[in-house]
């Protein structure tokens, strides 16, 4: 079978009792296989020696068996412990991982990293494992979470993940080859705010300027981000568009989603940690050049400043057009969540007052895409300049001093003499 009953009695031996009872002997008589692991999993006795167990036998199986483990609720379960384990190291994520410092490797990462495999194994199953995975809502940004692991073992393993994430668009929307990048990028803002971070990569530019961060492990960050802000455009007729309707389909994040993001690395001072790394990388001798990944890194890095590049060369095209409501949206991603946003905000209800009913139009259908996108507030008429507060009276407190009083006292009574 898959599980000896062995393995698993020996597994669930209570130090304080008789062993319990084994799997085997839980398991509903007639159960496949793929249930009989499912309901493994989801016991509360389950430790990670028994996710590594899980893990191997997911190898070994096709995309029937995976799908017939997710229809038992096996995948939603180990995204639960998961949680449950993210859950129990949050307070020591937010307060004790910065750069610099690295939690110790303890039971809990190795669960951690246990649990990622299995749900790397499940989507390496191709479209059915990974859509199962995906279409957790909890799975993402639990994975995400994981960055802020000690082991460098677990955030690796999550940054693949995450990948795997950004090729499947079709597991978030059919009609959008573009949808898994979205997803992606909204995690990582959800996880600015739950770890209170300055910036939405702020967790991909910590783990990258660790000291104890190697060669391999930056590989890995800096093959997610270029990843992430890749864009493709096919051309009509090149048989992209899933409708084969010879449409133009882009995949990736637009350009002021991509402006954003690189806004927010510049932010953190990203591009001088990749040239402190290449400093470091001309130091290495060449016959230790392939157990560093010494070539490997220099050639991301190559690839992340030429994205770079051609994402400046399309916004200065952008400008010499002179497409406004393109500069605007990049405007607005670059200020989102900043003191500048409300100075944009207040400019775009000027533009809504204009007398141009083609104008207004196209200001109004711009505020619907950045609401929708969860960026700034509307902006509408009431959206003015504040007014200034006048003097604040705590209650049956005195009336607040008026105007200065001219000199030389009071003007004297009439008739009175000089």
């Amino acid at each position: 079978g898959d599980f000896s009953s062995s393995a698993a009695g020996g597994m669930f031996v209570s130090r304080r009792g008789p062993p319990k009872k084994s799997f085997t002997n839980i398991a509903v008589e007639g159960d496949s296989p793929a249930a009989q692991i499912a309901l493994l999993v989801k016991r509360p006795e389950a430790v990670a020696d028994t996710f590594a167990i899980v893990h191997r036998i997911l190898e070994t199986k096709d995309e029937k068996w995976v799908d017939e483990f997710a229809e038992c609720m096996g995948v939603a379960a180990i995204v639960d412990k998961l949680t449950t384990a993210n859950h129990q190291r949050r307070m020591a994520a937010v307060t004790s991982v910065m750069p610099g410092t690295a939690q110790p490797a303890d039971e809990n990462d190795k669960m951690k990293l246990n649990l990622l495999k299995c749900l790397e194994a499940i989507m390496a199953k191709g479209k059915i494992g990974t859509k199962a995975v995906l279409r957790d809502p909890a799975a993402l940004p639990q994975v995400a979470l994981c960055l802020s692991a000690g082991l460098a073992s677990v955030r690796v393993i999550s940054l693949d993940i995450l990948g795997l994430a950004l090729s499947d668009s079709h597991s978030f929307a059919a009609d959008d080859a573009g949808a898994g990048h979205k997803a992606v990028l909204a995690v990582f803002e959800q996880l600015q705010h739950t770890l209170r971070k300055q910036a939405s990569m702020q967790v991909i530019v910590d783990g990258f300027a660790q000291p104890q961060c190697d060669n391999s492990e930056k590989c890995a960050y800096l093959q997610f981000l270029n990843k992430l802000l890749s864009h493709t455009t096919a051309a009509p007729g090149h048989g992209m568009s899933p409708e084969g309707d010879g449409k133009q389909t882009v995949t990736g994040l637009d350009l002021a989603s991509r402006d954003s993001v690189r806004a927010g690395l510049r932010k953190l001072h990203f591009p001088d940690a990749l040239e402190v790394v290449l400093e470091t990388l001309d130091r290495i001798p060449e016959e230790q050049a392939a157990e560093t990944d010494r070539d490997r890194l220099r050639h991301l890095i190559d690839e992340f400043k030429e994205s770079a590049a051609r994402d400046k060369e399309e916004l200065d095209k952008m400008h010499s057009e002179g497409d406004v409501m393109a500069m605007i949206r990049v405007l607005a991603g670059r200020t989102r969540g900043s003191k500048e946003e409300k100075f944009l905000a207040r400019m775009l209800q000027h533009l809504i007052a204009l007398d141009d009913d083609k104008m207004r139009g196209k200001v109004e259908q711009l505020e619907a895409t950045l609401r929708a996108e969860g960026g700034m507030k509307p902006f509408g008429p009431d959206d003015g300049p504040a007014k200034p507060a006048g003097p604040k009276l705590k209650p049956g407190g005195p009336p607040p001093p008026g105007p200065p009083k001219p000199p030389g006292g009071p003007p004297p009574p009439p008739g009175a003499g000089p």
